[in-house]
């Protein structure tokens, strides 16, 4: 009689095929290479589809992983950036330490709200944190004496000198907070808690009846979500130079972050940098050649990738191959009908 082989306690990595791998070495690359082959208006491009990319990789800790459509997650990106700029211009505080308290911030406040919002799902969680952010907004306007309320905040230079060196340092450091959403989610996706996660977005009901400790799961994941983003709006407050509530809780910027995920697909670290970056392209060319409506045509544009490619962008070779074969199909029936 033979005894069944011991099970592996080992979990093993996401599938990284050789056209994977080979993908992401050339990703990382290119992207280290950009600052010394583009100009400056092209770097500041580059450098704000960085932003959507560690955006929309922060989204998909608690979407690609968990399936809660977090459309209003941008709420975690003004916390982020009101922490840290307040801390910054009331404080003083040295940028670094700045940029810390803003991701920690985001990810308590995220905890704070996790147990009136986790208890949602779907559609109600997706609305639930729309209202989240219009509350926080709505928050820092009537909190004038903390937050200076519509008059916004100017914040304290991060780097000072020539726009190269400027436009440089702000893409490296958007890189870099790129680079550690990437790492959280490759990790997070290996760990217990990440095939927790799946199993939520698989079957939440299924997932608690075997064992699986739901809320506390999908709250830690909503908190690391959180201060990612928080880390995101803290830098960008750097780089912009000043915050205010109806740009730090931009509910467009929020519907560009989620859709750049959709972009990506099932790839949780390639797809929202590719993703990122093609939307941003476009919207350069829609401005250039559509100057009145290229929020229109990128509305549409974004409709029909939504609606024939919902696998994302990672679907598009599959959709061509089969258009292809069907014309084939289509033509050889025609020819021998003849």
């Amino acid at each position: 009689m033979t005894t069944p082989p011991e099970r592996s306690t080992r979990r093993p990595w996401p599938v990284l095929t050789p056209a994977v791998l080979i993908m992401l070495v050339v990703l990382v690359v290119v992207l280290i290479a950009l600052p010394w082959v583009l100009s400056n208006f092209w770097l500041r491009v580059a450098t704000s589809a960085l932003v959507f990319a560690a955006l929309a990789l922060s989204l998909n800790v608690i979407m690609g992983l968990a399936g809660y459509p977090a459309l209003g997650n941008i709420v975690f990106f003004g916390v982020g950036a009101y922490v840290s700029g307040l801390a910054a211009a009331n404080l003083g505080l040295p940028a670094p330490v700045a940029i810390l308290l803003g991701a920690v911030g985001a990810a308590i406040y995220a905890l704070i709200a996790s147990r009136a919002m986790l208890s949602l799902r779907g559609s109600y969680f997706l609305m639930a944190t729309v209202a989240l952010n219009f509350l926080t907004l709505e928050l820092i306007v009537v909190l004038r004496g903390l937050t200076r309320g519509a008059r916004g905040v100017t914040i304290p230079p991060l780097v000072t000198g020539d726009p190269s060196t400027v436009y440089d340092t702000f893409y490296f450091l958007f890189l870099g907070l790129v680079a550690v959403g990437a790492v959280v989610l490759i990790v997070l996706r290996r760990s217990r808690l990440g095939l927790g996660l799946l199993a939520i977005k698989g079957n939440e009901d299924a997932a608690s009846m075997l064992g699986v400790p739901t809320f506390r799961y999908k709250a830690i994941a909503w908190a690391l979500s959180a201060g990612l983003a928080g880390a995101v709006g803290a830098t960008h407050a750097y780089w912009i130079g000043f915050i205010d509530p109806g740009s730090s809780f931009d509910l467009i910027m929020s519907l560009e972050v989620f859709l750049i995920a959709l972009l990506g697909g099932p790839l949780l670290v390639i797809g929202p940098i590719i993703g990122a970056f093609t939307f941003e392209v476009a919207g350069v060319i829609a401005w250039a050649s559509f100057t009145e409506a290229h929020l229109a045509v990128l509305g549409v544009l974004m409709v029909i990738v939504v609606t024939y490619l919902p696998g994302g962008l990672p679907e598009l070779p599959t959709r061509i191959r089969g258009i292809v074969a069907r014309r084939r199909g289509t033509h050889g029936r025609s020819a021998r009908a003849a």
